[in-house]
């Protein structure tokens, strides 16, 4: 017998062994080699080492002490565990990877909260943890430290609550804020929560969870590898080989597909489905995916193709609509979930019917479209593109749309034999020259078709074309089938948590006043047609009113406490509401508190000390009278439910303002403006009894004597999609919106009228320029973009007349960056204020001349806020 003999015959009965056809390793007729090799295997697989195998903290440490000094004699137990990794030394020199994740020193672990965890990159908390004070008591029941975040789960004892402004703490004082957090379930009676953190240092092991509430709760971290939790990597059964047939040395759970290796890693069971974890790491130019997808598995019309299945011939299809991707395209792992497989086992079969990749291309189709391109035109062409070897033949060229509003190139490639080993998939398109938007390429059963809109807002294209081709994804064929050994039951650790019961807890305090030691009034009166804007200078707000009058100097109003967000000048210019709280324009803002300021009367009075959580769109009555905002539930189960919350602020005397709800029930709301001349609110939303999904515009009346509301639907158009926030007419009798009527191209609009009268949703413009999706307007006549459109790295603000039906550019300048700029109209209509980094700051722009007026610059202060006094 050969020395590879020796060896494969050792493998076929080590596989007998282990899987309990010859539990004794002593078949008759064996090569006594053999039989010898074996004796000590099968005393192996008779002994339990869970308890000395499982990776623990302390081990490495441990390690290091150990080699010291010399050790004693290691007990029998000890032994036999040493031979056990001798044995799986040689099981690696003589076969290849009898588990699929060697080439990690851990693998991955298997959370339910999120899903698969590599072991080797994680930390994870020590232990759960428990506070209790009085009768409450709050558990920190898991944890995990990424290089994108931290996230911890809590769960209280008696009902989930928000935990807004917790952070956590290390024992030399560094602080991580809270980033995000939600309910964990999201569902009515939930008592968890999940709390997202920035990363933590590799070097920080121990902080302190506090929240505001005053809960204050110790965590410790260990590697991945040194805690309690069960790896959930996969074992692979190797193949035996048909007699004199050769070993091919490539585990049974990867495949190569065009220079990317697929390899399953992980498994693991749930209550309802069974979870696979595939990773795909590309040794080539080839990278996993497609222009649509990073996924190599997302592609129409196989995905649902995907099959677990079990040696009895059980097959469980994928959940097509979850695949959830980690990673970039270096290495990338993804989750593929099979609802009911968990009740699979034995040797598994993964099938993949199909995988994509895509390679770089640097080559481009040219068109030729005449000096006049004219809808209708067809014609053929000879182009071929090499996608890897793959010829890409596109052999027509077409020209559709009205030819007013949109004229469309289509060139289309020919057939695509679907059931080819490898064949062109997809296209990525780079932008055609004298081309701002509307291009890209699209993949179907016919074939790869490319679409060019010719109709720009700088004219028609004409003449040649040269489109570019960035990239191509290709499509190989299977079907792949990855094997491996169904995941044990019960992967999921669990240890009971630390209890304390005298730490500390310190409430912080809610609804207090900010300190008054800086407020100052210069005083300065406010008129009508004064320009408000508010600047942050330190811990405390400037506020400037500047008029026409006065060519728009700024003069200084008020020094005001805290980051002033919003203000309202009273009806008589004697004082101000003001709204403060924190955040700015790149990041979302948070309103806390409601103070009012009667100049005569000294320092400003909180009238709310404390707003919900997620409250915004703030919005005062034409007189005052009235303050509404939108805010979404914070109840579990109910998320994302917004509602109109309304404060009488005929409480400024008293200062006992409690703010009431709307009466709009469970229908969504968003983006309030209230009418001019009384107390009815415009809203969009979509109506609850609509499936088209189309928005329509919502009036909620307010009775100022009772308090009641009444919510109806104004437009009541399933087939127009109207656009938020509508604009109101200078006397209150009518709104303007933007809207989509399915007649226009992408990313144009038309403009809608409503009279009041539900039902009514008039197309008053057919085609608005381009991208005017919301309109502000101005003296009734103009229409000006709510904020400015960015095309080709160029921002520019217009303005569409209504009696003229032409539009202007107002501004126009280059973008140093994507940023939100608000536009504010003044109360007469004839300008607009606009702050505009590039442009040096605070902007007034007259609406029928274009001129333009800075009016304070961007060195005086980051700018809050800015608005007219009515």
């Amino acid at each position: 017998m050969s020395e590879n003999d020796s060896i494969l015959a050792f493998n076929r009965e080590l596989d007998r062994l282990l899987s309990g056809a010859s539990p004794d390793g002593s078949r008759a007729g064996l090569d006594p080699s053999v039989r010898a090799a074996l004796e000590p295997a099968a005393r192996i697989a008779g002994a339990d080492f869970s308890a000395e195998i499982r990776p623990r903290r302390g081990l490495k440490e441990r390690w290091l002490q150990h080699t010291r000094r010399p050790q004693p004699r290691p007990t029998l137990r000890w032994a036999w565990a040493a031979l056990a990794v001798a044995l799986l030394a040689l099981l690696v020199i003589f076969r290849q990877p009898v588990l699929a994740s060697l080439g990690r020193l851990f693998g991955f672990a298997y959370l339910p909260q999120v899903g698969f965890v590599d072991l080797d990159q994680a930390r994870v908390l020590a232990n759960p943890v428990t506070q209790v004070h009085e009768d409450r008591s709050l558990t920190v029941t898991n944890g995990l430290i990424t290089a994108r975040d931290t996230q911890l789960w809590l769960e209280f004892n008696d009902q989930a609550r928000p935990i807004d402004g917790a952070w956590l703490e290390t024992p030399d004082g560094q602080r991580f804020e809270l980033l995000n957090w939600g309910w964990s379930p999201d569902e009515p009676g939930s008592l968890g929560v999940v709390a997202l953190f920035p990363p933590l240092p590799a070097d920080v092991t121990a902080v302190t969870l506090a929240l505001p509430e005053g809960w204050r709760i110790p965590l410790t971290w260990v590697p991945g590898g040194e805690s309690a939790l069960a790896p959930a990597n996969i074992s692979v059964p190797y193949p035996t080989p048909a007699e004199g047939a050769a070993e091919t040395g490539a585990p049974s759970n990867c495949a190569e597909v065009l220079e990317i290796r697929i390899c399953v890693q992980a498994a693991a069971r749930t209550p309802d489905e069974l979870q696979v974890l595939v990773e795909a790491t590309p040794s080539g130019q080839f990278i996993p995916g497609s222009p649509f997808s990073l996924s190599p598995f997302e592609n129409s019309g196989e995905t649902a193709g995907i099959l677990l299945s079990d040696a009895s011939g059980n097959a469980f299809p994928i959940d097509p609509d979850y695949i959830r991707l980690l990673g970039d395209e270096s290495n990338l792992t993804s989750t593929l979930t099979f609802p009911g497989a968990q009740v699979l086992t034995g040797q598994l079969n993964l099938q993949i019917p199909a995988v994509l990749a895509s390679i770089p291309l640097a080559d481009e189709l040219v068109v030729d479209l005449g000096p006049d391109p004219q809808t209708g035109q067809a014609w053929e062409i000879d182009q071929t593109i090499d996608v890897a070897g793959q010829p890409l033949h596109f052999g027509h060229a077409e020209l559709n749309g009205d030819g007013v509003n949109s004229l469309t190139l289509t060139v289309t490639s020919d057939p695509l034999d679907d059931s080819a080993v490898l064949r062109p998939y997809a296209l990525e398109v780079g932008r055609p020259e004298g081309i701002n938007d509307r291009y890209g390429a699209g993949s179907g059963p016919d074939g790869i078709s490319i679409q060019v809109e010719l109709l720009q807002p700088d004219g028609l294209v004409s003449g040649e074309l040269r489109i570019p081709l960035t990239s191509a994804a290709l499509k190989a064929r299977g079907p792949f089938t990855l094997s491996f050994d169904a995941p044990a039951e019960g992967l999921e650790a669990t240890s009971e948590p630390q209890v304390i019961t005298d730490g500390a807890f310190e409430p912080l305090p809610t609804g207090q006043p900010l300190p008054m030691d800086a407020f100052q009034y210069t005083g300065r009166q406010l008129h009508s047609g004064d320009l408000l804007s508010v600047a942050q200078e330190g811990d405390h707000s400037l506020l400037y009113a500047a008029s026409a009058e006065s060519d728009f100097a700024p003069e200084p109003v008020a020094t005001l406490p805290g980051q002033v967000l919003a203000a309202y000048a009273h009806p008589d210019g004697l004082g101000i509401d003001y709204l403060t709280g924190d955040g700015d324009s790149t990041s979302s803002l948070h309103y806390r508190q409601l103070y009012t300021l009667r100049f005569a009367e000294g320092a400003p009075r909180l009238l709310v000390g404390g707003f919900e959580r997620n409250a915004y769109d703030f919005a005062w009555s034409f007189d005052g009278r009235f303050l509404a905002y939108l805010a979404a539930s914070d109840q579990p189960g109910a998320s994302g439910q917004r509602y109109v919350r309304v404060i009488d602020l005929t409480c400024r005397e008293s200062a006992a303002c409690d703010a009431f709800t709307a009466d709009t029930g469970a229908q969504d709301l968003y983006a309030i403006t209230w009418s001019p001349s009384d107390y009815r609110m415009a809203l969009g939303g979509a109506a609850q009894d609509q499936l088209s999904g189309a928005s329509d515009i919502f009036l909620l009346a307010l009775d100022p004597e009772t308090g009641a509301t009444q919510l109806q639907n104004l437009t009541q158009s399933p087939q127009i999609d109207d656009r938020s926030p509508a604009t109101w007419t200078s006397d209150g009798m009518a709104l303007f919106f933007a809207c989509s009527t399915g007649a226009t191209a992408i990313n144009e609009y038309s403009l809608c009228r409503s009279d009041l009268q539900p039902g009514t949703d008039e197309v008053v413009v057919p085609v608005l320029p381009w991208n005017m999706q919301f309109p502000r307007l101005a003296a009734d006549r103009w229409l000006v973009d709510g904020s400015p459109i960015l095309s080709d790295g160029v921002y520019s603000l217009r303005s569409f007349d209504l009696q003229t039906a032409q539009s202007a550019a107002l501004l126009g300048w280059p973008a140093s960056g994507k940023y939100a700029v608000e536009i504010s109209v003044s109360p007469d209509g004839k300008r607009v204020a606009a702050n505009i980094a590039d442009l040096g700051g605070l902007l007034v722009i007259d609406v029928e001349s274009g001129s333009k007026r800075l009016v304070l610059p961007s060195g005086a202060g980051s700018l809050l806020w800015t608005g007219w006094i009515k």
